[in-house]
């Protein structure tokens, strides 16, 4: 019933599996369980696609209720299909990091970023920039975004997908505008990126367009209502604009939804400040402190404090 994710035949360039495209599409909109049921089905039926596999394990990596563990067993599927997946590969070396085993991560993201892609392999070429990133090598994973884009199957979804993940290289090395044309480029192809919408939106608000960040991260909260990462943009775009009860409504709803995190208790304890609420911002502060003693937030927070101390 379900084809490999790339086909071609003589009269036709490589296209996308369908079903995968639709996959694909879902984890792009954060429908992560939708997007990880159609790529089961079609791994039921295609045990040996190694891309299928792979883009499962990727969906479980950004769905932030599945823990690492259970990632890696789909990444170990991937690799005992093609133990030498580079795109695997650097999955590998980055959850080993995040489980705490850094030296073996380390050594694997140093193998990663000397290997030289399979020729014309686009999910090879996708691994490498991978890797590259995640070894903080920005100007080679530019590279090999580029080459995944020339080399990928055709599809809309596919391009959007990857042009989103060199916008984020260009962010790293700071170029906030090319950053925001392949974001732009990328929506063309799938509006309904959620991921990508929100990230114009934190490009646009490193350039000081706050209006248009407003504008993305809104239409990006009207296809998910619950995407921290857009009303953390949305919110400080309208701090930056003065419009402090939008911005504390929009943080009030974030630290409902991540109750413990660290940069929206800050940013709401920055926003009462700046509307005089200073008991707010000094129970805000206190509660950071409590949650980060030692760390830079904590810091932040004792000098919120001290500077609250005549208020």
């Amino acid at each position: 019933m379900f084809c490999p994710l790339g086909f071609a035949d003589e009269a036709t360039e490589a296209r996308l599996n369908p079903e995968l495209e639709k996959a694909l599409k879902l984890h792009c909109q954060l429908e992560f369980d939708a997007a990880d049921h159609l790529i089961a089905k079609v791994i039921d039926a295609a045990p040996q696609d190694i891309v299928a596999l792979c883009f499962r394990a990727n969906i479980m990596d950004d769905e932030p209720s599945v823990p690492n563990w259970r990632t890696m067993v789909a990444v170990n599927a991937a690799l005992d299909v093609n133990p030498d997946s580079l795109f695997a590969l650097s999955m590998k070396a980055s959850l080993l990091g995040r489980l705490g085993n850094k030296t073996d991560s380390d050594s694997l993201l140093t193998q990663l970023t000397a290997t030289r892609p399979k020729e014309s392999d686009w999910l090879d070429q996708l691994g490498k920039a991978r890797a590259c990133h995640l070894a903080r090598n920005e100007k080679g994973a530019l590279v090999a975004y580029t080459e995944t884009l020339r080399l990928a199957p055709d599809s809309p979804v596919l391009a959007s997908y990857l042009l989103h993940c060199r916008g984020v290289i260009y962010s790293c090395l700071y170029d906030y505008e090319k950053a925001t044309a392949d974001c732009t480029t990328a929506i063309a192809r799938n509006p309904e990126n959620v991921y990508t919408l929100g990230s114009r939106a934190a490009y646009r608000n490193a350039q000081q367009q706050y209006a248009e960040a407003i504008q993305d991260a809104t239409k990006a909260l009207h296809i998910k209502a619950n995407y921290s990462f857009a009303l953390s943009a949305r919110a400080t775009a309208y701090t930056a604009k003065k419009d402090y009860k939008q911005a504390l409504a929009d943080t009030n709803r974030l630290m409902k939804l991540l109750p413990n995190d660290l940069q929206a208790l800050l940013n709401h304890a920055v926003i009462l400040t700046l509307m005089h609420d200073y008991n707010g911002a000094k129970a805000d502060a206190r509660k950071l402190e409590q949650l980060d003693p030692i760390g830079n937030f904590g810091k932040q927070a004792s000098q919120l404090l001290k500077s609250l101390e005549e208020k």
